[in-house]
């Protein structure tokens, strides 16, 4: 076919990219996890498009599975656009509510 279901990887690899068009299946009302990992030297803005997603969790350094212990989950910040500091990442919770494809 045109595209693979669920060939993302869940988690960061160390290997060159890849491109591949791929797609994530998810329940609807339910939410996905999205780590931004900015390994740059300058503030990195990521924007989501006629939708809000949740920002739970911002540290320096590199995400690790261990992160999610930090994550606030309770009063999180809506938002569309999220920044995301040099060497440092940032975790958004989607949900979703749009029946589709993506």
């Amino acid at each position: 076919g045109i595209y693979k279901l669920d060939a993302f990887p869940l988690k960061p690899m160390n290997r060159t990219p890849i491109v591949q068009a791929s797609v994530i299946s998810g329940m609807y009302r339910g939410f996905m996890e999205i780590i931004f990992q900015n390994d740059d030297t300058a503030v990195q803005s990521f924007h989501l498009d006629g939708y809000a997603f949740f920002v739970v969790g911002m540290d320096s350094g590199n995400w690790s599975e261990a992160s999610r212990g930090t994550y606030n989950k309770w009063d999180a910040v809506a938002r569309s656009t999220a920044q995301v500091f040099p060497n440092s990442w940032t975790a958004v919770m989607v949900e979703l509510d749009n029946v589709g494809m993506w």
